[in-house]
C-alpha cells in the first residue's frame, strides 16, 4: 500500500515537471490562401501618424512617405480610420460626406495616388465604412429635420414623443430646449442613426461601396456592425441587422468577384454571429484573446495550476468557434483606436519592452490575421495612463527632436505627444538591432514569408523535465512546410529541451527567427540553450 502511494505521488510530482504534447489541431479555412489570410494590417489613424505639408495634420501624403518603412516592415494592408470629411466631434466617425475625402488629409486625387503608391509594394488598402450613423451636420440630416414631409425624414427614426423600452435612452430631443420631436442616436447626439427599413438607405450604401471600390480601394472594416437595425425591443444583434450585411457582401462578391473585397467587423459581444455562414463578414476582431494575451505575458503564466496549456486551449477556442464557417479567420491584436479594448500593449505592460515583444510574438505566431496598431512596433505609451479613446490616438514618433519629427519641416502637431518619445521612435529603434521595432519586423517577415504561421495546423510540444511551466512550444504545419515556435514566458534566460514528437528529422530545422544556441540530441530532441528571457524563436525545416 505505501510503495502504491509513492508511485502515485511520484506520478504526481512528475507530472508537473513534464509537459506532454497535444493533438494535432486543424485550423478552419486552412486551405484558403489569400491575400488577407495570410497578411499583416496596421491600423492607421491619418491625422495622427505623419504630416507631409506642414500644416500639423496627418494627410494622404505622409502614408506615401512612410510606405517603404511599412513594406520594410513587412505589412501587406493597411486598415484606414475613416478618411471622410467629418464634424470632428468624434475622430472622423461622424461623416458629413461619404463620397470624398477629409481636406485636412488631402484631396481625393492624392488619395488615388497613395492607392497606386501602396498598390505598386504590393500593400493594399481597406477604409473604415461607417454604415451604422452619419453627423449630425450631414446635409441629409440636416434636411431630415426641417419636418416630416422633407425629402430624407425616412432616411433616419423620428418620433413625436420620447419612445419608451430597451431604446429610450438612445433618442435624443431638437431642438434640445423645448424638442417637438426626437430622434434615434445609438452613440451619441452628434451622430443620428440610419433607418434601414427605408430600403433607399441599404441602397446608398451599396452606391458608397461601389464608389470606393472603383476609386480602388481593397475592402472595408464596418464601424459598429451591432447596431444596424434596432428596435424598442432589442438594439443588437436583430435578423435585420445580418441581411444589411449579407446583402452588401452579396452585392461586392456579384459585382466584383475578380478583386477579392475583404470585410472586417466590429462587434463588441456575441461576435461569433457576424461570421454567419461565412456569408456576412471575413473576419471580426476578437477582442477576448488580446487581454489573455496580455494577462498571460504579465503572470509569467502560459499553463493553468494543472498543467494546461493556456495558448492551446486558445487555438481550441478559435477552431470551435470558427468550425463550419468556411472563409472566416478572427481578427487578432493586442489594442486598437478605441479604449473598451485596452490601452496599448506598452502601458499594459509597464512599460516593459521585452514583454512588448513576447506579447507580439503570442498574436504574430496566432491563426487568424493579425492587425498592428500605428506605434505598436515602437512600444508607444498611453498619454496619462487613461481609458480613453483620445489618448490612443496620438501622435507617431517618428524621431527624438521636438515634437517627433511628426510634422513636415518640424513645428508642433495637431495634438499631444506621448512623453516616451524621446526613446521609444523609428529613428532611435531603427539602428537598435534589440528593439521592440527590429523585433517587430523579424517577426512580421517570418509570418508572412511562412504560410503555416497563418494557415498551419497546431501541435503542442512536450517539454520534458522543466522546474517550471514557463515554457510554450509548438509544431506548426501547412502544405507539407513546418515551423516550431517556442515561447520563454519567464524574466529568465532559459535552457529547455523539445521533444519533437517526429523522430530524428527535427534537426533538419534551422532558426529563422530569434537568438539562441540550438542543437539536436541524438533521438531527435531540441536542445535549446540562452533563450532570452520573454523571448520567442521560430525554426522551419
Amino acid at each position: 500500500m505505501k510503495k502504491n502511494i509513492f508511485c502515485f505521488l511520484s506520478l504526481l510530482i512528475f507530472s508537473n515537471f513534464f509537459l506532454f504534447a497535444g493533438e494535432t489541431i486543424a485550423i478552419p479555412s486552412s486551405n484558403i490562401d489569400k491575400w488577407y489570410s495570410t497578411g499583416v494590417f496596421y491600423e492607421i489613424y491619418i491625422r495622427s501618424f505623419k504630416d507631409s505639408n506642414g500644416d500639423k495634420y496627418g494627410d494622404f501624403g505622409g502614408v506615401v512617405e512612410k510606405l517603404d518603412y511599412l513594406k520594410e516592415m513587412g505589412i501587406t494592408a493597411l486598415w484606414l480610420l475613416p478618411i471622410h470629411p467629418s464634424g470632428e466631434r468624434t475622430d472622423g466617425y461622424d461623416v458629413i460626406d461619404y463620397m470624398t475625402t477629409n481636406p485636412d488629409y488631402g484631396t481625393l486625387d492624392e488619395f488615388k495616388n497613395l492607392l497606386n503608391e501602396a498598390h505598386k509594394r504590393g500593400i493594399k488598402i481597406i477604409i473604415d465604412f461607417v454604415l451604422n450613423h452619419t453627423s449630425y451636420d450631414h446635409p441629409f440630416f440636416q434636411d431630415a429635420l426641417t419636418g416630416p414631409k422633407a425629402k430624407y425624414r425616412n432616411w433616419f427614426l423620428f418620433s413625436d414623443t420620447k419612445p419608451k423600452g430597451a431604446w429610450e435612452k438612445f433618442w435624443h430631443g431638437y431642438p434640445k430646449q423645448n424638442p417637438t420631436t426626437y430622434y434615434y442616436g445609438r452613440f451619441v447626439w452628434s451622430k443620428p442613426d440610419f433607418n434601414y427599413n427605408n430600403p433607399e438607405v441599404l441602397q446608398y450604401m451599396k452606391n458608397y461601396m461601389k464608389y470606393w471600390l472603383d476609386v480602388g480601394v481593397d475592402g472595408f472594416r464596418y464601424d459598429a456592425m451591432t447596431h444596424i437595425a434596432e428596435n424598442e425591443n432589442e438594439v443588437d444583434h436583430l435578423p435585420e441587422t445580418f441581411n444589411v450585411l449579407r446583402e452588401l457582401r452579396k452585392f461586392a462578391d456579384t459585382n466584383y468577384k475578380d478583386k477579392d473585397v475583404f470585410f472586417v467587423g466590429e462587434a463588441s459581444d456575441k461576435q461569433v454571429l457576424y461570421f454567419g455562414n461565412g456569408d456576412m463578414v471575413q473576419s471580426v476582431f476578437n477582442f477576448k484573446l488580446n487581454g489573455s494575451i496580455i494577462r498571460y505575458v504579465k503572470n509569467q503564466a502560459p499553463y493553468t495550476n494543472k498543467g494546461e496549456d493556456l495558448m492551446e486551449d486558445e487555438v481550441k477556442k478559435y477552431v470551435k468557434d470558427l468550425q463550419d464557417k468556411e472563409g472566416t479567420w478572427w481578427g487578432t491584436l493586442l489594442s486598437n483606436h478605441d479604449a473598451y479594448v485596452g490601452m496599448r500593449p506598452f502601458t499594459q505592460l509597464d512599460g516593459d519592452a521585452e514583454k512588448c515583444k513576447l506579447a507580439a510574438a503570442l498574436y504574430l505566431t496566432f491563426p487568424g490575421i493579425p492587425f498592428v496598431y500605428y506605434g505598436e512596433e515602437i512600444g508607444m505609451d498611453t498619454i496619462g495612463k487613461q481609458k480613453h479613446d483620445k489618448y490612443l490616438r496620438s501622435c507617431m514618433q517618428w524621431d527624438d527632436s521636438e515634437f517627433g519629427g511628426f510634422v513636415q519641416g518640424g513645428g508642433k502637431p495637431w495634438g499631444p505627444m506621448n512623453e516616451n518619445f524621446k526613446t521609444y521612435n523609428v529613428k532611435v529603434e531603427n539602428a537598435d538591432k534589440n528593439s521592440i521595432l527590429n523585433y517587430y519586423k523579424g517577426l512580421i517577415n517570418a509570418r508572412v514569408e511562412n504560410k503555416a504561421l497563418s494557415l498551419g495546423s497546431y501541435k503542442s510540444l512536450t517539454i520534458p523535465k522543466v522546474k517550471e511551466n514557463k515554457y510554450v512550444a509548438a509544431l506548426r504545419e501547412h502544405n507539407g512546410e513546418q515551423v516550431i515556435v517556442v515561447h520563454n514566458f519567464s524574466d529568465k534566460v532559459a535552457n529547455i529541451t523539445v521533444n519533437s514528437e517526429l523522430g530524428n528529422v527535427i534537426n533538419d530545422f534551422k532558426l529563422i527567427f530569434g537568438d539562441a544556441s540550438i542543437t539536436f540530441g541524438k533521438n531527435g530532441e531540441l536542445n535549446i540553450k540562452k533563450l532570452g528571457a520573454y523571448k520567442t524563436i521560430i525554426l522551419k525545416k
